[in-house]
């Protein structure tokens, strides 16, 4: 499987729930240190750079994507799915908008993945009491670089909006 937006909260994550489940994923991420950081979360690889399409291309094709870049990398993902193979997309931090070819792409799914609207048609309950058992467990880590109070949240959010840290922040009350 390929996920793309390797580095961040939910990229994280799913590389951690792809090595527990015995998948073979491979990250992309803009820099070194934060493919380091991506390999340390489980992935098997990781694809370093701003623009990784033809590196994308080269190791395809793929069963599963996750994306949450979204734009011109969503268009250039689906190509690379296997017949049959998905993709998931779950965010747009480059664009909300995309322009498919869709010659060539008979068999293959693309899926939006939008929690306001996913908790209409399946009840989170479960799927969050097993994240909170395998962070309690140890097995799926979190990161968390920021934890300020309620009162700093404009500074936290314009360093969020920035990509000033990668993770997760958590403001107290």
């Amino acid at each position: 499987m390929l996920i793309t937006g390797s580095s961040g909260g939910v990229g994280l994550f799913t590389h951690q729930l792809a090595a527990l489940s015995g998948a073979y994923s491979i990250g992309v991420a803009r820099s070194n240190s934060k493919a380091k950081l991506v390999e340390t979360f489980g992935a098997n690889e990781v694809l370093v750079g701003e623009d990784v399409t033809e590196a994308i291309g080269a190791n395809g094709p793929y069963d599963f994507i996750i994306d949450s870049v979204g734009g011109n990398t969503l268009a250039a993902l689906l190509p690379q799915l296997v017949a049959q193979g998905t993709c998931v997309s779950l965010g747009h931090s480059s664009s909300p908008n995309t322009t498919l070819n869709i010659l060539g792409l008979g068999g293959r799914t693309l899926y939006s993945f939008f929690l306001g609207e996913e908790i209409n048609y399946h009840a989170p309950e479960q799927d969050l009491a097993m994240l909170a058992h395998l962070v309690a467990a140890g097995k799926l880590q979190t990161v968390i670089e920021i934890r300020e109070s309620w009162n700093q949240i404009n500074t936290v959010a314009h360093q969020l909006i920035e990509r000033r840290f990668t993770g997760k922040a958590v403001l107290t009350i």
